[in-house]
C-alpha cells in the first residue's frame, strides 16, 4: 500500500499535465545551483559563481511560492471569493520580489568587504566554467518549458517564472565571461583585478537580476489594486462591441480587472424594452463568443438595461436595433 501511494505521488508531481509541472522542476534544478554555485563559489573563491548561487536559493524560496500561489490561483471562484483566486500570484510575485532585494543588499556587502582582499592564486577555472557552462544551458531549457506552460495555462505567474529564468540564464552568461577573463588574469599572475572584476561582476549580476521582477512586481501591484486591463485590450473589447453595435441600442460602460490570469470584461448595455431575456442572453453569448476567441482566460459578464421608450414618437418606433433591421424604415 505504501509502495502505491509512493508511486502514485510520484507520477503525480511529475505529471506533464498539470500547471505545477513546470514550477516543481524548477525547484529542483534550484536546489541542484544553489548547493553547487554557493559550494563551488565558496571554496574556489568567486564572488560571481557564489552569487549565482544565492540567486539560485533565493529561487528555492520563490519556487516553493509559486506552488503555492499557483496551486491557489487555479481554485475556482466560490461563495467568498467570487472573483476566484488569481491575486494569490499578485502576491507571489511581489513577495519574491522583496526576496530578492534582501540579497541583492546582502551580496552588496559581501563585494564591498572582498574588494582590495587578496585573492587565491590557484583558482579550479575549468571545474567552475563547465559548472557555470551546465547552469547557463538548464537555465535556458527551464525558460523555454516555462513559456511553453504559461502559453498553454495563460497564467502570469508562469511567465514571470519564464522570464526570471531567461534573465538568470543571462546573468550567469555573464559569470562564464567572468571566468575567462578571470583565468586569463590569473595566468599573468594578476590577482587582485581578477578580485575586483570578479566582485563587480558580482553586483552586476544582481542588479541585472532585479529588472525582470521589479517589472513584474509594478504589473501585481497594480493588479491588487484592480488596475484596468491595458488599453489595447480595452481597445479590442470597444472594437468588438463596434462590430455588433447592430444588436444592441447603446453602449453605455466598461470594467474590466485581472485576477491572475482571468480577464474580467463586464459590460453596460441598453436593449430594446421588448427584448425578451433568451434574446439578451444570445447577445451575450455572441460578444462572449468573440472575445474568449481572442482572449481564452476572459470572463464576459454583460448588464441590461431596457430602453425608456423614447424611440416612440407619434405612434411609430425609431429604435435603432428595428430600423436597421427593416432596412432604415422606421414604419411600424
Amino acid at each position: 500500500m505504501a509502495i502505491h501511494s509512493a508511486s502514485k505521488w510520484v507520477r503525480a508531481w511529475f505529471d506533464r499535465n498539470s500547471e505545477l509541472y513546470g514550477t516543481r522542476m524548477g525547484l529542483l534544478v534550484t536546489v541542484l545551483m544553489a548547493t553547487g554555485g554557493i559550494a563551488l563559489g565558496s571554496i574556489e573563491a568567486s564572488l560571481a559563481v557564489q552569487t549565482s548561487g544565492y540567486i539560485s536559493a533565493i529561487d528555492i524560496l520563490i519556487s516553493l511560492l509559486f506552488l503555492t500561489a499557483v496551486k491557489q490561483g487555479m481554485r475556482t471562484a466560490d461563495v467568498i471569493h467570487n472573483y476566484g483566486y488569481g491575486k494569490y500570484e499578485s502576491l507571489g510575485i511581489l513577495f519574491s520580489t522583496i526576496l530578492l532585494m534582501i540579497v541583492l543588499v546582502f551580496t552588496l556587502i559581501e563585494a564591498v568587504q572582498n574588494v582590495g582582499q587578496e585573492s587565491f592564486s590557484q583558482v579550479n577555472y575549468p571545474l567552475l566554467l563547465v559548472f557555470s557552462a551546465a547552469a547557463f544551458m538548464t537555465m535556458r531549457l527551464m525558460s523555454r518549458m516555462q513559456s511553453r506552460y504559461a502559453e498553454r495555462f495563460h497564467m502570469q505567474i508562469l511567465q514571470y517564472d519564464a522570464d526570471l529564468w531567461l534573465v538568470d540564464s543571462l546573468a550567469e552568461a555573464g559569470v562564464l565571461a567572468n571566468l575567462v577573463l578571470g583565468a586569463i588574469l590569473h595566468l599573468f599572475d594578476l590577482h587582485g583585478p581578477a578580485q575586483l572584476i570578479d566582485s563587480l561582476t558580482a553586483i552586476a549580476i544582481l542588479v541585472y537580476s532585479l529588472r525582470v521582477p521589479i517589472t513584474h512586481a509594478r504589473q501585481a501591484l497594480s493588479q491588487l489594486l484592480d488596475k484596468t486591463l491595458p488599453e489595447e485590450v480595452q481597445l479590442d473589447i470597444i472594437t468588438i462591441i463596434g462590430e455588433n453595435i447592430a444588436h444592441i441600442c447603446e453602449f453605455k460602460n466598461i470594467h474590466t480587472r485581472r485576477s491572475g490570469r482571468d480577464l474580467f470584461m463586464e459590460l453596460d448595455v441598453i436593449l430594446p424594452f421588448d427584448h425578451t431575456l433568451e434574446q439578451a442572453f444570445e447577445i451575450e453569448a455572441l460578444i462572449q463568443q468573440q472575445l474568449t476567441r481572442k482572449y481564452p482566460n476572459a470572463i464576459v459578464r454583460m448588464y441590461v438595461e431596457p430602453c425608456n421608450h423614447e424611440c416612440e414618437r407619434d405612434g411609430k418606433r425609431f429604435c435603432p436595433i428595428h430600423v436597421l433591421k427593416r432596412g432604415n424604415d422606421p414604419a411600424g
